[in-house]
């Protein structure tokens, strides 16, 4: 049994790859804003909906945490989950910094839980192109990478409040300055 935290690129990716897995049931799913948790739920047939993870990060039927939260929501959302001794994957970044990295590794090696964090666009078709392209030998051998990513959708909404983090430092953690 599974609990979702976050109702946008969690809703939109992770809770049906979730589905797609006959072994795995999605119990519960929150968001910050009730009617974005009732909407989810409702739509993907969840049975409880909160707006208090921690409410839900002590429910016996859940066993993993899965959190596509902002990154700074991260460290006390995953803390409390692997304090419950909740298997926990994170989106990345996983934390703001190097030092709640290290206590949220600490605290799951502790529990003696699963830890992971979530990579999923590794298996995007445009980046397992770029990677055959590598692979291949087209780019040479490659010394030095910096590339950048255009997510279609999200420039425009950056302004919006459910974006407004993302375009503040304290808020993003160093693996996006």
């Amino acid at each position: 049994m599974l609990f979702r935290s976050g109702t946008g690129f969690g809703t939109t990716v992770h809770v049906p790859a979730f589905q797609s897995d006959p072994n795995t049931e999605v119990v519960a799913i929150v968001s910050g804003r009730s009617e974005r948790a009732q909407e989810a739920a409702a739509k993907f047939n969840i049975p409880v909906w909160s707006t208090d993870y921690t409410e839900v990060v002590r429910r016996p039927d859940v066993d993993l945490i899965s959190i596509s939260t902002p990154p700074y929501q991260h460290h006390a959302m995953a803390m409390a989950a692997l304090d419950a001794g909740k298997h926990v994957l994170l989106e990345k970044p996983m934390a703001l910094n190097l030092a709640e990295a290290g206590e949220l590794v600490a605290k799951a090696k502790q529990a003696g839980v699963v830890h992971a964090i979530a990579h999923e666009f590794r298996f995007a078709p445009s980046r397992a192109y770029a990677k055959d392209l590598i692979d291949q030998g087209w780019l040479g051998k490659l010394r030095s990478v910096d590339a950048s990513l255009y997510v279609a959708g999200r420039v425009g909404s950056l302004a919006s409040p459910t974006y407004t983090w993302a375009t503040q430092r304290a808020k993003i953690g160093r693996a996006h300055v």
